[in-house]
């Protein structure tokens, strides 16, 4: 019998938290929404606004064979950045370990990878559009009425 009642006390404190855990989210719940939709468009604006081993190039006016420069001072991250830059033909490696950028296709470059990231941000906000009225009614059916 005793147990019973434990079991059971313990059912309505539980109840009563998720009761709790409900309002807050029904107070709360615009908030979250709006920094959901901005954290993927700050991310995007981020990623935009980073500086690489181009900008030090395009800096130096590095943008052809004649031009050319010796590796300006880079941080580790813009070293490690730097085979795959050239891989892709942004950053053009002459034999003699002098560099150039390919202005061309940084911009193509450029614009495909804002192009693909505000694609993606466009897709989250609209998931999270269309799908927070299910996230809603989900806790409500849970027994948080």
């Amino acid at each position: 019998m005793a147990s019973g009642r434990i079991g059971r006390a313990y059912d309505c404190g539980h109840r009563r938290a998720r009761m709790g855990q409900a309002a807050a989210w029904a107070k709360g719940g615009r908030m979250f929404k709006l920094g959901v939709i901005l954290f993927p468009l700050m991310i995007l604006a981020m990623i935009l606004k980073q500086k690489g081993p181009v900008a030090k190039f395009l800096a130096l006016g590095a943008t052809s064979a004649e031009k050319a420069r010796r590796t300006p001072e880079l941080t580790m991250g813009e070293r490690y950045q730097m085979p795959d830059l050239v891989k892709r033909g942004v950053l053009i490696a002459l034999d003699d370990g002098r560099y150039y950028v390919d202005v061309a296709m940084h911009r193509r470059r450029r614009r495909r990878v804002i192009i693909v990231l505000a694609v993606a941000a466009v897709a989250l906000v609209a998931a999270v559009v269309l799908l927070w009225p299910s996230v809603g009614e989900e806790a409500g059916a849970s027994g948080m009425e």
